[in-house]
């Protein structure tokens, strides 16, 4: 039977499942963001703002599951490698998590005080929570900030997880793709 926890020796498949979920999601927030700074505003431009939006308030969710999974689910212990670079992938999923809540909560504050109301497909609206429409530059340009800084630290953790599973074959991509007991 695949285990739902951790382990001292891999992943489960709670942290398994989240890890994706919130991989496909920001890797579609990514697109999706990158497609709006190229796009003239129109009714693509509002369309694709829409599934941003929709994609954004997952993540929001998924988000707040791992990081309260992370809290009462400590990391399994790494594989063996040098001190320093165990230190560094720690240090890149503490910056990817604390990277991805301020990417969402920058995200959710420019709609929430965007000069037209942020609306999901007519069905939803970002709640302003009482802030003004003074909130929307700022938040828009720390969420321009924090993206292009998960962007960054992605790319760390990729190279590393391509690192440590091609060249020094240790099993650390592996253990992300099958629970380990």
């Amino acid at each position: 039977m695949m285990a739902l926890l951790d382990s001292g020796r891999g992943y489960g498949r709670g942290s398994i499942s989240l890890h994706w979920i919130g991989a496909l999601a920001v890797l579609a927030l990514m697109v999706s963001g990158y497609a709006l700074l190229l796009l003239p505003r129109g009714p693509l431009f509002r369309d694709i703002v829409n599934v941003h939006l929709m994609i954004g308030w997952i993540s929001v969710i998924v988000g707040f599951l791992r990081v309260g999974w992370r809290l009462m689910n400590p990391w399994p212990s790494l594989t063996s490698g040098r001190a320093w670079e165990n230190r560094l992938a720690r240090l890149v999923h503490v910056a990817l998590l604390a990277l991805l809540l301020a990417t969402l909560l920058s995200g959710y504050l420019a709609a929430a005080t965007s000069p037209r109301l942020a609306s999901i497909y007519g069905i939803f609206l970002a709640p302003t929570l009482g802030l003004d429409r003074s909130w929307h530059g700022p938040s828009e340009a720390w969420h321009a900030v924090f993206s292009h800084a998960l962007v960054a630290v992605l790319a760390l953790h990729v190279t590393g997880a391509l690192k440590r599973s091609l060249f020094d074959r240790d099993g650390t991509l592996r253990r992300m793709m099958r629970p380990q007991a």
